[in-house]
C-alpha cells in the first residue's frame, strides 16, 4: 500500500505544453497524504523525453529489462525509476 506506480500519458497533440510535468507534480504533491512511500515508473527505453521528465522530478533508474516488449516488430527495454517520498 506504500508503493506505488505512477504514469503519465498526454495526448499526442496536447504534448509539449507542460502538462505531463504539472500531472507529475500534482502526484508526488499528494503523495505523502495517502500515505505513499515510494513511487516507481515503467517506461520504454528508447522513450527518452519520459524518462527525462521523471528525472527531472527526482526518480533515478533502479533496473532496465533487455529486451521484455516488443512494439512495432522491434524489441524494446523496459527501464524502471523510483523516487522515495520523504
Amino acid at each position: 500500500h506504500a508503493t506505488v506506480e505512477v504514469g503519465v500519458y498526454v495526448a499526442p497533440s496536447a504534448q509539449r505544453k507542460g502538462i505531463a510535468r504539472r500531472l507529475l507534480a500534482h502526484a508526488l504533491a499528494h503523495a505523502p497524504a495517502l500515505g505513499v512511500r515510494t513511487l516507481l515508473a515503467f517506461v520504454f527505453g528508447h522513450n527518452a523525453p519520459s524518462i527525462a521528465l521523471f528525472e527531472r522530478a527526482g526518480f533515478a533508474g533502479w533496473g532496465r529489462l533487455p529486451d521484455v516488449a516488443e512494439l512495432d516488430g522491434i524489441e524494446r527495454d523496459l527501464v524502471i525509476l523510483g523516487r522515495r517520498i520523504p
